[in-house]
């Protein structure tokens, strides 16, 4: 059945087009009349149509009578234009967002789609593609940021056309704006590096989006944020929706491992954009590396430990990295720090054989190290006991002896150990017995005359600490003799 167009031209049968001159018409049983003299047009009125044509013959009289169906289509195309994503308050719109225009009819079909955009000064059309009889589509990519206006209209194959559907829309192209700063424990290597203490913390300072405003936020530290590749964007897992981050929202520790790190920060705005930040930066949670030693007279000892004389100079050092060493203090001396506090000279001990030793560095990382060691003050130990009897006679005593008994005398030190150690027992011969004496072998003195005698020991060990110890000998006849000392 033929579809026309209200008021537009409805054409002849061919055998009736010769008599064209002699043609009456009517529509749906209206009155004759004669044919116009321009093209014969279908009724305005949209619907089912009967056209009536009959030829006036030569003797006045009208031939038979010739009915033609017609289908007037008033309506046009059926129109929808989809927007996807849907604008965010029926404006903002992510880049990239497709635009799609669909047209139907299905009496006359579609003849044209148009889908335009008005990016500026610039105006395209997307085309018809997907054509079918009744059916026809158009697509579009936005992709420019800014201001931009989508004109949809479609018009049928008999002429009918549709009101022009605008749409204005801006494209926000622009994803969030992130800022991220270091607070607490932290400062800048020589390199600019970032270095964090224990109790240091990176802060998000500011996320933000002029445009559309932030929707979720993510935060982590040596991560990718959920569906880094992929567009657009899918929500973050564990999402926070609504305010941006604030000050307060920090990477903070506290940081016990020291090495390399890198905080990441990533935020979607309404419209699916994402802004991702990374800051790296090195935790130093170690404090500096302490070494020592120490300087001045010493001796191995036969286990081979050292065993060391006074006065000794302790001498500290420390390195940290990457922080770098802020102060070292040994034995109460301020060898590296402030210069109103520092000493130039390492500290000369005397009477210790430990000392502390604590390094600071630049983020207030402690290392606290004791220094030890052996120290030998005094000297060598020389004893004098009888012969059955193993308790020390005191020095600078009297001792009382029978003629025929004998006294041993004995010299030790358990430090550094013994240099050198003499003996000299006068009496009525002056210097009638002396001699070395040597640690691993004592020294018998038997007494064979009454009188009374004058012991002198002298000691001195491998560190030269001295020492001399005498006693007073008293030989009597036998029997006369307490054993002891008065």
């Amino acid at each position: 059945m033929p579809v026309f167009g209200p008021g537009t031209t409805v054409p002849l049968p061919t055998a009736l087009e010769a008599a064209r001159d002699r043609l009456l018409y009517g529509f749906d049983r209206g009155a004759l009349a004669p044919l116009p003299a321009g093209d014969l047009r279908a009724p305005d009125a949209p619907g089912m149509h009967w056209l009536l044509l009959i030829e006036r013959l030569d003797d006045g009289t009208l031939g038979p009578p010739t009915w033609q169906p017609l289908l007037v289509d008033g309506t046009p195309p059926t129109i929808e234009l989809v927007i996807d994503p849907p604008p965010i308050d029926a404006r903002w719109i992510p880049r990239g967002t497709e635009v799609r225009l669909t047209a139907d009819d299905d009496l006359t079909a579609v003849r044209g789609v148009h889908l335009t955009r008005n990016e500026g000064n610039a105006v395209s059309d997307a085309g018809a593609v997907n054509d079918t009889a009744m059916t026809r589509r158009a697509t579009m990519r936005l992709i420019t940021g800014g201001p931009v206006t989508v004109n949809a209209w479609s018009i049928d194959r008999v002429g009918n056309r549709t009101a022009e559907q605008s749409v204005a829309l801006e494209v926000d192209s622009a994803p969030p704006e992130i800022h991220l700063a270091p607070g607490g424990d932290f400062l800048r290597a020589a390199d600019d590096a970032l270095v964090l203490g224990p109790g240091g913390r990176i802060d998000v300072c500011s996320a933000r989006d002029a445009a559309t405003g932030v929707a979720s936020w993510w935060t982590g530290v040596d991560a990718a944020p959920p569906g880094d590749a992929l567009e657009p964007a899918p929500p973050f897992a564990g999402e926070t929706a609504g305010e941006p981050p604030k000050q307060t929202d920090a990477l903070d520790g506290p940081w016990t491992t020291s090495g390399a790190y890198t905080a990441v920060v990533a935020v979607r705005d309404r419209v699916g954009q994402r802004g991702v930040a990374r800051l790296p930066f090195t935790v130093d949670a170690d404090g500096p590396t302490v070494t020592w030693s120490l300087d001045g007279r010493s001796v191995v000892a036969d286990d081979g430990s050292t065993i060391w004389a006074a006065p000794i100079t302790l001498h500290a050092a420390a390195e940290d990295a990457p922080a770098g060493l802020a102060s070292l203090v040994a034995a109460g001396a301020t060898l590296v720090g402030a210069p109103e506090d520092k000493n130039d000279d390492p500290p000369r001990l005397t009477d210790v054989d430990r000392a502390e030793i604590v390094a600071v560095d630049a983020l207030g990382n402690r290392t606290v190290v004791e220094a030890a060691w052996r120290r030998d003050a005094e000297a060598p130990i020389a004893t004098l006991t009888r012969a059955d009897d193993d308790a020390a006679l005191p020095a600078d005593a009297t001792v009382r002896v029978a003629v025929g008994d004998a006294l041993t005398l004995r010299v030790a030190d358990d430090g550094a150990g013994v240099a050198a150690a003499s003996y000299d027992l006068g009496g009525i011969l002056r210097g009638w017995d002396r001699g070395e004496l040597r640690a691993d072998a004592p020294r018998t003195l038997p007494f064979a005359i009454r009188g009374r005698y004058r012991l002198r020991v002298a000691t001195r060990d491998r560190l030269d600490n001295r020492s001399v110890a005498s006693w007073t000998i008293v030989v009597e006849r036998a029997g006369a003799a307490s054993g002891g000392t008065p």
